[in-house]
C-alpha cells in the first residue's frame, strides 16, 4: 500500500508533474487549501451535502455546514488515486473512493 501526504514542493510543482504518479497511489492525505491549490479549483459551499451529493453522513446533524468538495476528489481519482481523505480543520474530513464518499465529524 502507497499512502502519500504532498507538501508545497510537490503543489508547486503541478497537478500533471504527478499524472504518472497518481495512479501508483493508494491513499492520498491533503487539506481542502492543498487540494484547491493542486487542482486549481475551488470547493462549493453547501447548505445541505447530505442531500445534495449522498454523503454517509448522521442525517440527525441537520446543522452540518461543509464545504463540497466533490469536484476536488473527482480530479484526483480521474487520475488514478484509489482512496483520498480531504481535512478541513474543524469541519472534519471527507473520505472518498470511486464509489464511495463518507464524511467524518471534526468534533
Amino acid at each position: 500500500m502507497i499512502g502519500w501526504n504532498p507538501g508545497k514542493t510537490q503543489f508547486d510543482q503541478g497537478f500533471e508533474s504527478f499524472k504518472d504518479i497518481f495512479p501508483q497511489i493508494d491513499l492520498l492525505i491533503l487539506n481542502q487549501e492543498e487540494a484547491e491549490f493542486f487542482t486549481k479549483l475551488k470547493a462549493k459551499p453547501s447548505q445541505n451535502l447530505s442531500t445534495e451529493i449522498g454523503i454517509n453522513i448522521d442525517k440527525s446533524d441537520i446543522n452540518l455546514k461543509i464545504n463540497n468538495i466533490q469536484n476536488l476528489a473527482e480530479k484526483f481519482l480521474q487520475a488514478g488515486v484509489k482512496c483520498l481523505i480531504i481535512t478541513d480543520g474543524s469541519r472534519g474530513a471527507q473520505l472518498f473512493t470511486e464509489t464511495e464518499h463518507f464524511y467524518a465529524n471534526g468534533e
